[in-house]
C-alpha cells in the first residue's frame, strides 16, 4: 500500500469512527435471555450514561463472573467498552484511543513523506472536525 493510501485509510477510518454511534444499550438488553447472563443495570454518572452486563463465563476451565461496562455520552455514542474480572479492569475499546492512534499514525506519515505546503493542500480536503485534531497534532509535532 503506498503512503497517499495509507493516509486515506486512515482518513476513512477516522470518518467510520465519528459517524457510528455503537451498539446501543437497547441492543444490549437482549443478551439477558441468555443463560449465562444474569442480571443488567443503567445509570447516569455526570454527563455518561453506564450499562452494565454481568454474566458468567468460563477462563481456564474456572467459571468467572465478568462485568461489562458499557459507557455513553447523552448523545447515545459509545466511547468505552470495559471488562471487569475479578476486581481488574480492562479497556476492551475506547473511541478516544482509537482516534488519537489513527491521528498520530497519520501525523507521522504526513511529517514523514510530505512537505508544509503538500500537508496543507491534504488538509483542506479533509472535514472540519478532523482538520482541527490533525492540526493540534501536527503543531504539538512540529
Amino acid at each position: 500500500m503506498d503512503i497517499v493510501s495509507m493516509i486515506n485509510d486512515k482518513i476513512n477510518k477516522l470518518a467510520k469512527l465519528n459517524m457510528i454511534s455503537g451498539v446501543q444499550p437497547s441492543d444490549l438488553a437482549d443478551n439477558i435471555y441468555l443463560e449465562n447472563y444474569h442480571s443488567m443495570s443503567s445509570y447516569k454518572n455526570y454527563n455518561c450514561i453506564i450499562f452494565e452486563l454481568t454474566f458468567e463465563e468460563e477462563i481456564d476451565n474456572i467459571k468467572t463472573t465478568t462485568l461489562l461496562r458499557y459507557i455513553y455520552n447523552t448523545e447515545k455514542v459509545l466511547y468505552r467498552i470495559e471488562e471487569e474480572i475479578n476486581g481488574e479492569i480492562m479497556i476492551q475499546w475506547d473511541r478516544e484511543i482509537i482516534e488519537r492512534q489513527l491521528i498520530n499514525d497519520m501525523v507521522d506519515l504526513l511529517n514523514q513523506h510530505f512537505s508544509k505546503k503538500q500537508v496543507d493542500k491534504f488538509l483542506s480536503t479533509v472535514p472540519l472536525y478532523l482538520k482541527e485534531k490533525i492540526l493540534t497534532k501536527l503543531n504539538m509535532v512540529a
